[in-house]
């Protein structure tokens, strides 16, 4: 989003040879942007990561004399539904992972063009567990890292589907920590800049770093309307850092899903057995 002279412009794309030459190392592309044209990330020797948005229909040829990108991150659950030069793949080094939104490694998989990475991982190194819930209930968000690097700290963007909030309890966000993060804090608020997202933070009191590899850190309570529709809706993390025992820092994006179930007639205490 740009603004010039009072006006709001939303950028759509990114033009042809525009981060070309450049010794950019990171490249995130938001959320909105939908083609990115010919060269536009090219010749960039020292760019090592590229985020890549959902929103993205179009990929024109790109990442040659790219030698160092080795992480891809791409929230697109779907990618059959972007239109990508075949030959993307050879431009990009052999040890690239590409990171794609949990449960939809087999669509890469089975892409004949992202089909030819080497690796290929669900998430991105945190992310929110895809869950069911059913309208007028409340539900738990799980928040997993899965990662090997000493984690002392992190932040992230948290923003919900119309109709789901986060539960609070006279004005404090309810969130709950796990015995990964038994040594921490986390601390939530509303984002006044944005709707229906939430900004937290996770710290280390005691100068321990994150136990564990991998799993559950936390837990936030989400509020269910009872006029949500029924069907799949996106989670989404964004804005996310990590900060390591080392000060180094990790950036992550994620999507993950809710579904949202009908009531169970008979279910009276929303346990799916009927009483």
């Amino acid at each position: 989003i740009v603004n010039l002279d009072g006006k709001t412009f939303y950028i759509k794309g990114i033009g042809s040879e525009f981060f070309k030459g450049t010794n950019i190392t990171s490249i995130t592309i938001s959320e909105g942007v939908e083609y990115i044209k010919e060269n536009a990330i090219s010749q960039c020797a020292e760019l090592s990561t590229i985020y890549l948005p959902r929103s993205i229909v179009s990929i024109e040829n790109n990442f040659s004399g790219c030698n160092n990108l080795t992480s891809f991150y791409f929230n697109k659950r779907t990618p059959d539904e972007v239109i990508m030069p075949d030959d993307i793949r050879d431009n990009i080094s052999e040890q690239a992972v590409l990171y794609v939104p949990a449960g939809t490694k087999e669509n890469y998989v089975n892409n004949a063009i992202w089909g030819k990475c080497l690796q290929i991982n669900e998430r991105g190194p945190i992310s929110a567990g895809d869950i069911t819930a059913k309208y007028g209930t409340l539900a738990e968000l799980p928040i997993i890292l899965n990662d090997p690097t000493k984690i002392m700290g992190l932040q992230f963007k948290l923003t919900l589907p119309k109709g789901i909030s986060v539960a609070d309890d006279n004005g404090t966000l309810v969130t709950s920590l796990t015995d990964r993060t038994s040594s921490m804090i986390i601390m939530g608020r509303k984002d006044p800049d944005a709707v229906n997202s939430y900004l937290f933070v996770i710290l280390s009191l005691e100068g321990k770093a994150i136990s564990g590899d991998e799993g559950n850190i936390a837990n936030i309570r989400l509020s269910i309307s009872n006029d949500i529709e029924i069907r799949k809706h996106d989670i989404i993390i964004e804005d996310a850092l990590l900060v390591s025992n080392s000060f180094s820092t990790i950036s992550s994006e994620c999507i993950s899903e809710i579904t949202i179930k009908d009531m169970t007639l008979g279910d009276v205490n929303n346990d799916n057995e009927i009483d």
